[in-house]
């Protein structure tokens, strides 16, 4: 939602609060009206105008700069993640090979088994072969689509590295080249939507909106369906109204599905309100916020298929434990966020078991001692029964 009301105020000259408002309208009217059926065709259609869209803008920008030029514009720090003795532990080396590697792994694994905006979409395909399918579709074509939206970006990032380029950018926007420069350090998300409205002609223009707006709502959506499926299914039908029909759980799950949109245009409203609110690009934030909570998430599900003597309680600790040692490696120290999705999951299921070995050392202690109460209370109980007898019969 930030991410998209930095692009529009950007296109539209228009603040960003105020963009946020209008992209947090329109994707709450459509996914309430429309339901998961809408979500599943515009993702499709959302995809082939994203790809339109970045071959466009990759083609300019190398039209403008050419091979040459876009080469000698990738700094060392472009190759970041083929330094092989950076490994994330200090503020160097975040993006290196191996917290790229470990981190994103853990990730990703998560993402695709665990993850309900996920999820969601492997369940609406209709069989589990079918779901393998998308699966192994989805590994084979997002590289290409991964390499093709970063090469953009590099060819962007190389015209904004000459100087004529960024005088012309900073006449269309009717400021300095100074100017530029404060808006792009404050908001590094702005560097595609300069480079379109400086750049391309006005239709294309408009198109090439259209394919980033698309983008941003296909993530919106399947966010607030899958936020409103988990509150509904958990929640409202499980402690709230176990015995409701099939209408009355229809309009109640529209209902939790704009009052989430509400709660996140809300909170894309406070992060604008914060200046530079994001850790570098708002794609970063939003990668860093979920390597909190991705490792744990995926410990938590393992724990359940694999671990039998691991029960619901030491699960839910391990799980707060792990969220809770992320959390200190954010605020505390320099170590790269994408080693969180690896400290998560370790840390969820060290404390899980550690919880759970010392809940059953606890029962066999308590099964000892009430064990030696009885050997202690029974020969009390005999000698008494004893002495009762021989009273009886002497009486």
């Amino acid at each position: 939602m930030l991410a998209g009301g930095l692009i529009l105020s950007t296109a539209l000259s228009i603040s960003t609060l105020a963009a946020i408002l209008l992209i947090g309208l329109i994707t709450i009217i459509y996914d309430v009206l429309g339901g998961i059926r809408v979500v599943v065709l515009s993702d499709f259609l959302q995809m082939l105008i994203i790809v339109t869209g970045l071959l466009i803008c990759g083609g300019v920008a190398l039209h403008l700069i050419g091979w040459k030029a876009a080469w000698a514009s990738l700094t060392p720090e472009r190759f970041e993640i083929l330094n092989f003795k950076q490994w994330g532990f200090s503020s160097k080396g975040a993006y290196g090979f191996w917290p790229m590697v470990m981190g994103g792994f853990f990730l990703y694994v998560s993402y695709y088994g665990c993850d309900q905006a996920q999820v969601q979409r492997e369940l609406s395909v209709g069989s589990v072969d079918e779901v393998r399918k998308s699966l192994l579709v989805n590994a084979i074509g997002r590289f290409p689509l991964v390499l093709l939206y970063c090469g953009m970006g590099v060819l962007v990032g190389a015209v904004f590295a000459s100087p004529a380029s960024l005088e012309r950018i900073a006449s269309v926007l009717h400021v300095d080249t100074a100017t530029v420069g404060q808006m792009l350090e404050k908001d590094p998300d702005r560097m595609v939507p300069m480079f379109i409205v400086s750049f391309l002609p006005h239709g294309v223009i408009g198109f090439i909106f259209v394919a980033i707006m698309a983008a941003l709502m296909s993530s919106l959506d399947s966010s607030l369906n899958s936020l409103s499926a988990v509150t509904m299914k958990d929640f409202y039908q499980r402690y709230i109204k176990p015995e409701g029909d099939e209408r009355h759980y229809l309009i109640v799950s529209k209902t939790i599905t704009a009052l989430w949109g509400i709660f996140l245009v809300a909170a894309a409203l406070v992060f604008a309100s914060f200046g530079k609110a994001t850790r570098q690009t708002t794609i970063v934030l939003t990668n860093a916020v979920g390597s909190l909570l991705y490792g744990p998430i995926l410990a938590a599900f393992l724990m359940g298929m694999f671990f039998k003597r691991i029960g619901p309680r030491s699960v839910k600790i391990g799980v707060i434990a792990g969220i809770l040692i992320n959390v200190y490696l954010w605020i505390f120290t320099p170590i790269s966020w994408l080693w969180w999705n690896f400290t998560g999951f370790v840390g969820s299921i060290t404390t899980a078991l550690l919880v759970s070995i010392i809940r059953e050392l606890e029962e066999k202690i308590s099964q000892s001692v009430h064990w030696w109460e009885k050997r202690k209370i029974y020969p009390r109980l005999i000698g008494l029964m004893f002495i009762n007898s021989w009273l009886s019969i002497f009486s």
